[in-house]
């Protein structure tokens, strides 16, 4: 397959890997408050010595990260390398119509639109993030050039990231807690608490 082929599948798989990430943190944050309602209202939760967070359980540490994950822009981080010509180049024609030293006259709702633009493509240059500066340069009719072959090895790199950070939500206690029906929803909230009792913890 040719370099183009390959980075026209890479960005269509980004933009839909952001989109399910995006949606993942939106449906874990609202499982998290809902299991921790049921845990709080279930009878089998026993007075424990206060803790601020429960010991480390092999059984379910993998499975069960009761915190936030990280956002969208502590994962471009990662892959943080020396800046990229291509990218600095499409990111010069960015910056041309959306920087805000070229806004000043524009209504305040568009200069704010664009204001958003230009920090949007800054982090995706700082990231080195191909897929992240093309989606903003096409929004505003700009052509970039095609990508180089380490550009499309960095966007497989980002997007096995972002598919890691998708798995780690769908594999979590929470997540599988939420998504549960009857018996084996009860199961998990046990399995949970008895991790409570063994670590002497509360929620």
């Amino acid at each position: 397959m040719k370099v183009d082929g390959k980075y026209q599948l890479l960005v269509v798989r980004a933009r839909y890997l952001k989109t399910t990430l995006k949606l993942s943190k939106d449906i874990f944050q609202h499982a998290h408050t809902t299991f921790m309602e049921a845990l709080s209202n279930n009878p089998n939760i026993l007075p424990v010595k206060k803790s601020s967070r429960p010991r480390p359980n092999p059984e379910i540490q993998e499975s069960a990260p009761f915190e936030a994950p990280e956002d969208e822009g502590e994962t471009v981080e990662a892959i943080k390398e020396e800046k990229d010509e291509n990218l600095k180049q499409v990111f010069k024609k960015i910056a041309a119509k959306v920087h805000p030293d070229k806004t000043l006259n524009d209504p305040w709702e568009e200069k704010s639109y664009k204001a958003l633009l230009f920090e949007k493509a800054r982090m995706y240059l700082e990231a080195n993030d191909y897929c992240g500066i093309v989606e903003i340069a096409e929004e505003l009719g700009i052509k970039p050039p095609s990508p180089t072959k380490k550009q499309i090895q960095m966007m497989k790199k980002t997007n096995r990231i972002l598919e890691d950070e998708i798995d780690t939500i769908e594999e979590s206690l929470v997540w599988g807690w939420y998504h549960a029906e009857g018996e084996e929803k009860e199961t998990l909230m046990e399995k949970y608490i008895e991790h409570l009792r063994k670590n002497n913890t509360r929620p």
